[in-house]
Protein backbone atom coordinates (compact mmCIF):
# COMPACT_ATOMS: atom_id res chain seq x y z
CA UNK A 1 0.00 0.00 0.00
CA UNK A 2 2.80 2.39 0.87
CA UNK A 3 4.57 1.73 -2.44
CA UNK A 4 1.40 1.93 -4.51
CA UNK A 5 0.35 5.21 -2.95
CA UNK A 6 3.86 6.60 -2.60
CA UNK A 7 3.17 7.16 1.10
CA UNK A 8 5.23 6.89 4.26
CA UNK A 9 3.09 4.79 6.61
CA UNK A 10 5.70 4.41 9.36
CA UNK A 11 3.79 6.76 11.65
CA UNK A 12 0.48 5.06 10.83
CA UNK A 13 1.83 1.71 12.06
CA UNK A 14 1.55 2.94 15.65
CA UNK A 15 -2.12 1.99 15.48
CA UNK A 16 -0.93 -1.63 15.55
CA UNK A 17 1.88 -1.29 18.10
CA UNK A 18 0.47 1.18 20.61
CA UNK A 19 -2.53 0.34 22.77
CA UNK A 20 -5.37 2.64 23.77
CA UNK A 21 -7.86 4.90 22.05
CA UNK A 22 -6.84 8.53 21.48
CA UNK A 23 -9.12 11.34 22.61
CA UNK A 24 -9.14 14.30 20.23
CA UNK A 25 -10.24 17.66 21.58
CA UNK A 26 -11.49 20.21 19.04
CA UNK A 27 -11.45 23.92 19.96
CA UNK A 28 -12.52 26.83 17.76
CA UNK A 29 -11.83 30.54 17.70
CA UNK A 30 -13.29 33.08 15.30
CA UNK A 31 -12.02 36.57 14.45
CA UNK A 32 -14.92 38.64 13.08
CA UNK A 33 -12.60 41.42 11.88
CA UNK A 34 -10.63 39.13 9.56
CA UNK A 35 -13.45 36.57 9.11
CA UNK A 36 -10.97 33.87 10.08
CA UNK A 37 -11.93 30.58 11.75
CA UNK A 38 -9.18 28.70 13.59
CA UNK A 39 -9.75 25.06 14.51
CA UNK A 40 -7.24 23.36 16.79
CA UNK A 41 -7.07 19.60 17.27
CA UNK A 42 -5.18 18.04 20.18
CA UNK A 43 -4.79 14.33 20.83
CA UNK A 44 -4.11 12.42 24.03
CA UNK A 45 -3.86 8.72 24.79
CA UNK A 46 -3.63 7.89 28.50
CA UNK A 47 -0.75 5.66 29.65
CA UNK A 48 -1.49 2.04 30.47
CA UNK A 49 0.41 -1.12 31.44
CA UNK A 50 1.67 -1.52 27.88
CA UNK A 51 3.23 1.93 27.46
CA UNK A 52 3.86 4.55 30.12
CA UNK A 53 4.21 7.23 27.47
CA UNK A 54 2.10 7.39 24.32
CA UNK A 55 3.33 8.84 21.06
CA UNK A 56 1.04 10.85 18.76
CA UNK A 57 -0.97 8.78 16.31
CA UNK A 58 -1.50 9.49 12.63
CA UNK A 59 -5.16 10.56 12.65
CA UNK A 60 -6.99 11.37 9.41
CA UNK A 61 -9.65 14.02 9.99
CA UNK A 62 -12.28 14.39 7.27
CA UNK A 63 -14.12 17.61 7.84
CA UNK A 64 -16.35 20.25 6.35
CA UNK A 65 -17.56 23.75 7.17
CA UNK A 66 -21.28 24.55 7.38
CA UNK A 67 -22.37 28.15 6.98
CA UNK A 68 -25.40 29.48 8.92
CA UNK A 69 -27.69 28.26 6.10
CA UNK A 70 -26.34 24.70 6.38
CA UNK A 71 -24.34 24.80 3.14
CA UNK A 72 -20.95 23.10 2.79
CA UNK A 73 -18.45 25.86 2.00
CA UNK A 74 -15.14 23.99 2.30
CA UNK A 75 -13.75 23.01 -1.12
CA UNK A 76 -13.45 19.23 -1.60
CA UNK A 77 -9.62 19.17 -1.94
CA UNK A 78 -9.31 20.66 1.56
CA UNK A 79 -11.61 18.28 3.43
CA UNK A 80 -9.02 15.69 4.54
CA UNK A 81 -6.53 16.70 7.22
CA UNK A 82 -3.62 14.50 8.27
CA UNK A 83 -2.97 14.97 11.98
CA UNK A 84 0.41 13.50 12.91
CA UNK A 85 1.49 15.62 15.90
CA UNK A 86 0.07 16.10 19.37
CA UNK A 87 -1.62 19.30 18.21
CA UNK A 88 -2.68 20.45 14.78
CA UNK A 89 -4.19 23.80 13.78
CA UNK A 90 -6.14 24.69 10.65
CA UNK A 91 -6.93 28.29 9.71
CA UNK A 92 -9.82 29.04 7.34
CA UNK A 93 -10.12 32.48 5.79
CA UNK A 94 -13.16 34.42 4.54
CA UNK A 95 -15.54 32.40 6.69
CA UNK A 96 -18.99 33.83 7.53
CA UNK A 97 -19.86 34.34 11.21
CA UNK A 98 -21.70 31.39 12.70
CA UNK A 99 -19.94 28.80 10.54
CA UNK A 100 -19.57 25.39 12.24
CA UNK A 101 -16.87 22.78 11.59
CA UNK A 102 -18.11 19.25 10.95
CA UNK A 103 -15.25 16.99 12.05
CA UNK A 104 -14.44 13.31 11.60
CA UNK A 105 -16.95 12.87 8.84
CA UNK A 106 -17.62 9.31 7.70
CA UNK A 107 -16.04 8.20 11.00
CA UNK A 108 -12.63 8.95 9.48
CA UNK A 109 -10.74 7.77 12.58
CA UNK A 110 -11.58 5.49 15.55
CA UNK A 111 -11.11 8.13 18.25
CA UNK A 112 -13.05 9.69 21.09
CA UNK A 113 -14.05 13.27 20.36
CA UNK A 114 -14.50 16.24 22.69
CA UNK A 115 -15.85 19.48 21.19
CA UNK A 116 -16.95 22.85 22.51
CA UNK A 117 -20.27 22.73 20.63
CA UNK A 118 -23.31 24.08 22.46
CA UNK A 119 -26.61 22.19 22.44
CA UNK A 120 -27.93 24.67 19.86
CA UNK A 121 -24.93 24.00 17.63
CA UNK A 122 -25.33 20.24 18.01
CA UNK A 123 -28.99 20.62 17.05
CA UNK A 124 -27.92 22.58 13.97
CA UNK A 125 -25.49 19.81 12.95
CA UNK A 126 -28.16 17.20 13.57
CA UNK A 127 -30.57 19.08 11.29
CA UNK A 128 -28.24 20.34 8.57
CA UNK A 129 -24.98 18.39 8.40
CA UNK A 130 -24.57 16.76 4.98
CA UNK A 131 -22.62 13.89 6.53
CA UNK A 132 -24.91 11.10 7.75
CA UNK A 133 -22.53 9.88 10.46
CA UNK A 134 -22.15 13.33 12.00
CA UNK A 135 -25.91 13.90 11.93
CA UNK A 136 -26.30 10.64 13.83
CA UNK A 137 -23.49 11.47 16.27
CA UNK A 138 -24.90 14.92 17.04
CA UNK A 139 -28.33 13.37 17.58
CA UNK A 140 -26.94 10.72 19.95
CA UNK A 141 -25.14 13.36 22.00
CA UNK A 142 -28.31 15.43 22.31
CA UNK A 143 -30.50 12.40 23.10
CA UNK A 144 -28.12 11.30 25.87
CA UNK A 145 -28.15 14.79 27.38
CA UNK A 146 -31.95 14.91 27.15
CA UNK A 147 -32.33 11.55 28.88
CA UNK A 148 -30.05 12.69 31.71
CA UNK A 149 -32.07 15.91 32.00
CA UNK A 150 -35.37 14.00 32.19
CA UNK A 151 -34.03 11.52 34.74
CA UNK A 152 -32.82 14.40 36.91
CA UNK A 153 -36.24 16.07 36.61
CA UNK A 154 -38.03 12.89 37.68
CA UNK A 155 -35.72 12.42 40.67
CA UNK A 156 -36.46 15.98 41.77
CA UNK A 157 -40.19 15.71 41.08
CA UNK A 158 -40.05 18.48 38.50
CA UNK A 159 -42.09 18.96 35.35
CA UNK A 160 -40.77 17.08 32.32
CA UNK A 161 -39.79 19.33 29.42
CA UNK A 162 -37.97 18.61 26.17
CA UNK A 163 -35.39 20.99 24.71
CA UNK A 164 -36.97 23.23 22.02
CA UNK A 165 -33.75 23.07 19.97
CA UNK A 166 -33.97 19.27 19.87
CA UNK A 167 -37.60 19.43 18.73
CA UNK A 168 -36.69 21.92 15.99
CA UNK A 169 -33.81 19.73 14.82
CA UNK A 170 -36.05 16.65 14.65
CA UNK A 171 -38.71 18.58 12.73
CA UNK A 172 -36.08 19.82 10.28
CA UNK A 173 -34.74 16.31 9.68
CA UNK A 174 -38.27 15.05 9.03
CA UNK A 175 -38.89 17.83 6.52
CA UNK A 176 -35.59 17.19 4.74
CA UNK A 177 -36.24 13.45 4.53
CA UNK A 178 -39.61 13.98 2.88
CA UNK A 179 -38.48 16.80 0.58
CA UNK A 180 -35.55 14.81 -0.80
CA UNK A 181 -37.72 11.74 -1.42
CA UNK A 182 -35.19 9.36 0.10
CA UNK A 183 -35.95 5.67 -0.07
CA UNK A 184 -36.59 3.62 3.05
CA UNK A 185 -38.85 4.19 6.03
CA UNK A 186 -39.69 7.70 7.16
CA UNK A 187 -37.63 8.17 10.37
CA UNK A 188 -40.30 10.49 11.77
CA UNK A 189 -43.38 8.35 11.20
CA UNK A 190 -44.20 5.35 13.45
CA UNK A 191 -43.74 2.06 11.57
CA UNK A 192 -46.12 -0.87 11.88
CA UNK A 193 -45.56 -4.55 11.28
CA UNK A 194 -47.87 -6.93 9.45
CA UNK A 195 -49.99 -7.49 12.55
CA UNK A 196 -50.58 -3.78 12.95
CA UNK A 197 -48.29 -3.37 15.96
CA UNK A 198 -45.40 -0.95 16.17
CA UNK A 199 -42.01 -1.93 14.83
CA UNK A 200 -39.05 -1.76 17.20
CA UNK A 201 -35.85 -0.63 15.53
CA UNK A 202 -32.62 -2.00 17.02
Amino acid sequence: MAEAGNLDLTHFKRWYTQSGTPTVTVIRSYDPDTRTLTVTFSQHTPPDRNQSEKLPQHIPVRMGLLDPDGRDILPAPNTLIQMTDKTHTEVFENVPPGTLPSVFRQFSAPVKIITDFSDEELAFLMAHDTDAFNRWDAAQTLFNKEIQHLVAAVSRDRALTVSPSLIRALRRRCQTHRQTGRSGPDPCRPQRNRTGGPVRNH
